[in-house]
């Protein structure tokens, strides 16, 4: 309406900790969540957020790839009519990068082990990612 566009993100159930070794992880007990708010979360976060709720205070890699699993999965399944019939080349092979990531995101344990072998290979051998747009 004003051409503001804004973009908010509740970290409410994230885990953050300080660079520092000694420093302890700041995270919200998982536990005591209201179910609304599981409800709020949706069947991707929500599947997630339940399989870690018991203990948010240690570092679990597997969290990050089921979280990069669930975006993608979303962005196929909004951006999907958008790329079923582009004729252009860089989109046809952007949307191929995306489909073979999530078929092989199963066999990763960490986002960052994923990253450097993936998504970096792709960035290497190709320009298409910077025109993934679902505009």
């Amino acid at each position: 309406m004003y051409g503001v566009q804004v973009t908010l993100v509740d970290f409410s159930t994230a885990r953050i900790r300080a660079p520092a070794e000694d420093s302890q992880a700041l995270f919200a007990e998982l536990t005591e969540m209201p179910e609304e708010k599981w409800v709020s979360l949706g069947d991707f976060f929500g599947t997630v957020y339940r399989g870690i709720r018991d203990d948010l205070s240690h570092f679990y890699p597997w969290t990050n790839m089921a979280y990069l699993e669930a975006l993608t999965r979303l962005l196929m399944e909004t951006c999907e009519a958008r790329f079923a019939d582009t004729e252009d080349e860089a989109d046809r092979q952007a949307w191929r990068d995306v489909c073979f990531w999530l078929d092989e995101m199963p066999h990763y344990r960490s986002a960052l082990e994923f990253s450097r072998e993936l998504i970096a290979q792709s960035a290497r051998s190709s320009s298409s990612l910077s025109t993934l747009s679902c505009e």
